[in-house]
């Protein structure tokens, strides 16, 4: 390279500050020579599938697909990233992930990507178990309300509803995690919004389906790269992922 890369200490060889300044450039051929064979490989199902999923996708539709694809392609390796769906989303455009389960964006997706529905969620009343209907629409116009937090995506579709209804409960709390409003309703700490996700009805058996309308559901997608080299192993894998 035309300059010094490491410096000997004595008991130690650190890199200087040329050499830090070209491991990004490194990492790149590293990650480029590994998607050689990958490409060699792309209607095949063996090596490694990159795959982010939000937390309920986890719980209530990975495990199954876990299963089917384990008997169904053995030697291909699935690398599994939980996060939030704009997490998951930002690491699909920046190629860090293979495909993603998320919740649908609430934008017009880059054309570098292809998206496919894998369920619609409709909105669910959460309440404490001893609060009848008319008790829990009471506790929805007025509070305490448990927010499925309006900076998630989904949560932005649970505030559509309220704002269509002209409801402004009082918010004791933001939460972008599901189970732990579930949780926090369970122990009677107020009421919520939230879409039916796949295990809702075994934690909180109380739910009550508010709405069915499109505009109110939530709909979990599996988003991938249009191009992507590993066409068999996205195919395979959104088979596994739809009931």
């Amino acid at each position: 390279m035309g300059c010094t890369l490491f410096n000997r200490e004595a008991h130690a060889i650190r890199p200087t500050e040329k050499l830090l300044a070209l491991i990004p450039r490194i990492r790149c051929i590293v990650e480029h020579a590994n998607q050689l064979r990958n490409d060699l490989n792309a209607d095949t199902l063996t090596g490694e599938l990159r795959i982010g999923a939000i937390s309920t996708a986890l719980t209530g539709l990975v495990p199954a697909a876990l299963e089917h694809l384990s008997s169904s392609a053995p030697d291909l390796k699935l690398t599994i990233t939980p996060g939030d769906s704009k997490l998951l989303h930002d690491k699909l455009i920046n190629q860090e992930l293979d495909a993603a389960i998320l919740v649908a964006p609430p934008f017009k997706t880059a054309k570098s990507l292809r998206t496919l529905t894998l369920r619609s969620e409709p909105l669910c009343l959460l309440a404490p178990a001893a609060a009848s209907r008319a008790e829990a629409q009471a506790m929805l116009a007025t509070g305490p309300y448990i927010r499925y937090a309006v900076d998630s995506w989904g949560g932005l579709i649970t505030q559509r509803y309220l704002d269509d209804l002209g409801l402004a409960p009082s918010v004791a709390c933001d939460l972008d995690a599901l189970e732990a409003i579930s949780q926090l309703v369970s122990l009677g700490q107020g009421v919520s919004l939230v879409p039916q996700w796949p295990s809702l009805l075994e934690r909180s058996p109380n739910a009550r389906i508010l709405s069915e309308e499109p505009r109110y559901c939530r709909d979990i997608v599996l988003a991938y790269s249009a191009g992507h080299h590993r066409t068999s192993a996205i195919k395979l894998l959104a088979s596994a992922l739809m009931p």
